[in-house]
């Protein structure tokens, strides 16, 4: 009993240190710079003078203030008057688990496991960091590719939010229908890298989330999926929805039908009024960002 719970307790203090610390890292670097005091914490510990510390400044907190997921949090009952978690759109996707392709092929068990069972030290030593962080919010790795801040663009940090948020709901509708097992259940082997979360594995909501948020932007822009910023956005989506394979988390399969969910979410908060009005704001916001079709070579002199 002693050996079991120590165990237990050495086994929980270490997930939930790495977990808990991930989630603060991310929402540390979300905030930053969003709320009141430029969202930073200063190295003090006394206030300024008497003198000048408690003249008034203002009495409103300022909307650009409030942080973005939580702002988007408050058109989702709008949105989902408008789209419902079982659109056939939505159905017409998720497929039954043993039904999912990949190009055109059907999954062995080995593809759905590629991930998480080729190259175990390399995915860790190459993914490991951006696995660990990505398992709490990454609305900041969609930031980081556009150069922006919460701050400088509000309304895209809030296209993304709403995107992610909105398909998670989504995404958790269907894993309530289907209820399939996680890798770590069906092969217990795996041993994921990460906590396996505490709801079912299909369809991958990161991959849903992802997808979501990428292709949403893609439209905010009116660009194809092809453009020099699309393609960016895209790859991020990707890596972070396989990053879940590789984590042991997920089988391919989920990541798959994720994808086409998530476009396919996307698609559908571009019909309605609250997200196309953050669209236009997001283009604005983005107008700087061109894009070109020319390659960054070592003697590019294209280069500022």
């Amino acid at each position: 009993m002693a050996i079991g719970s120590g165990h237990g307790a050495s086994h929980g203090a270490s997930h939930g240190a790495s977990h808990g610390a991930s989630h603060g890292a991310s929402s540390g670097g979300l905030n930053i710079s969003v709320g009141p005091g430029a969202g930073s914490v200063l190295p003090v510990t006394r206030p300024l003078d008497d003198d000048v510390t408690f003249l008034r400044v203002t009495d409103g907190f300022g909307e650009r203030n409030v942080q973005a997921s939580l702002w988007a949090m408050t058109i989702m009952p709008t949105l989902m008057a408008e789209i419902k978690m079982d659109d056939p759109a939505f159905g017409a996707i998720v497929v039954e688990p043993h039904l999912v392709t990949e190009d055109g092929i059907g999954l062995t068990a080995n593809d759905e496991l590629r991930y998480v069972l080729a190259n175990r030290m390399a995915n860790l030593r190459e993914y490991g960091a951006e696995i660990v962080d990505q398992a709490g919010a990454f609305d900041h790795y969609f930031q980081h590719v556009l150069s922006i801040s919460p701050a400088t663009h509000p309304q895209t940090a809030r296209l993304i939010a709403t995107a992610i948020h909105f398909a998670g709901y989504v995404g958790m509708h269907w894993k309530l229908v289907h209820m399939r097992a996680r890798p770590a259940q069906v092969c217990p082997g795996v041993l994921p890298m990460i906590p396996t979360p505490p709801h079912p594995s299909y369809p991958s909501n990161h991959s849903v989330q992802a997808f979501a948020a990428a292709k949403l932007l893609v439209l905010a822009r009116d660009e194809t999926d092809d453009a020099t910023v699309s393609r960016y956005l895209l790859a991020l989506a990707e890596r972070i929805a396989i990053n879940r394979e590789r984590a042991g988390v997920h089988f391919r399969s989920d990541t798959i039908i994720g994808t086409k969910l998530g476009k396919e979410v996307a698609k559908k908060l571009a019909t309605t009024d609250p997200v196309r009005r953050l669209m236009a704001g997001a283009k604005a916001e983005l107008s700087n960002l061109v894009g070109t079709t020319t390659q960054v070579g070592e003697n590019d002199e294209s280069l500022p």
